[in-house]
């Protein structure tokens, strides 16, 4: 018995010899290993400019690996970056092969994105972008047009503006909004996000990198930054939407309407709505009257 027992043991601790060591030989696991990688534009921010749940975002980002050394912090003209944003603008299909292109950002968007980019450019360092993430309805019309998303990685390179686009006017379900806000990625240099979002711009020297990349020459200024806008307003309202006070000579529905079919007929002009869209709510409002 007292042979069975020392054998028993001798194989034991040769089995607890034989761990330990294989133990110490087997190479530690890499950094990360076993955890999600990053996906190519994800956004980790290093200073929030300005956050609104339902609009959208504006932050200071690290550079890529392949960016930096940029004209930055910079100064750039509010007006000038008011009509370049205004210039660019989206290719969609319509009736089967024709396209058509309309304008990315709505007045409402501009409102928003214009003081906060000029914000973060003249805050951002040399090796620092600013990204963005606009959730807006297309034409502002909350009762047949989706919010749709739309982000990009700006910066400022050999005196050119860069606004390099991730999502382009996705359009978002109604009760998932905030989340994809919230976990929006912006364009980047490694890849093209977005494949069906061409983008490009009628602006003066402005030229296409890639159908996701314009590029700009960028106008200074010596004024003051521009307010940032305030938080906390409805998704995709657009200010052009709402009547003005009426006067007191003046019915509020008689105006109120006037405005709404101003509006139409200036969406229409622009394309941003079809001309069946035009006609069935400019008799819709008529109805009203």
């Amino acid at each position: 018995m007292g042979t069975l027992t020392k054998g028993i043991t001798g194989v034991a601790a040769s089995l607890l010899l034989a761990v330990a060591v294989t133990g110490c030989s087997t190479t530690a696991p890499p950094p990360g290993a076993g955890q999600e990688q990053a996906q190519p534009g994800e956004v980790v921010g290093q200073k929030t400019i300005w956050s609104d749940a339902d609009r959208g975002w504006v932050k200071l980002v690290a550079a890529e690996p392949r960016g930096g050394g940029y004209d930055q912090p910079v100064h750039v003209d509010p007006q000038w970056l008011r009509q370049a944003l205004y210039d660019i603008k989206l290719r969609v299909e319509r009736d089967g092969d024709n396209e058509r292109a309309i304008r990315l950002f709505s007045v409402a968007q501009l409102d928003v994105l214009v003081p906060t980019l000029v914000r973060g450019l003249a805050e951002a360092g040399p090796d620092q972008a600013v990204a963005f993430a606009t959730a807006a309805r297309r034409g502002g019309f909350t009762f047949f047009d989706p919010v749709r998303l739309t982000t990009a990685r700006v910066f400022v390179e050999d005196g050119r503006l860069n606004v390099l686009f991730g999502t382009v006017s996705e359009p978002l379900p109604e009760d998932e909004v905030r989340g994809f806000v919230a976990d929006a990625r912006v364009g980047t240099r490694e890849e093209v996000i977005n494949e069906g979002g061409t983008v490009w711009s009628r602006g003066w020297e402005s030229r296409m990198e890639r159908d996701d990349w314009v590029v700009l020459p960028v106008k200074t200024t010596e004024g003051e930054l521009p307010a940032l806008p305030e938080a906390g307003a409805k998704a995709g309202t657009d200010p052009a939407e709402q009547p003005a006070p009426a006067a007191a000579d003046t019915p509020a529905p008689s105006r109120t309407a006037r405005d709404r079919l101003k509006l139409l007929k200036s969406l229409h002009e622009d394309g941003l709505i079809t001309d069946e869209e035009y006609s069935r709510k400019r008799r819709e409002v008529l109805d009203t009257l």
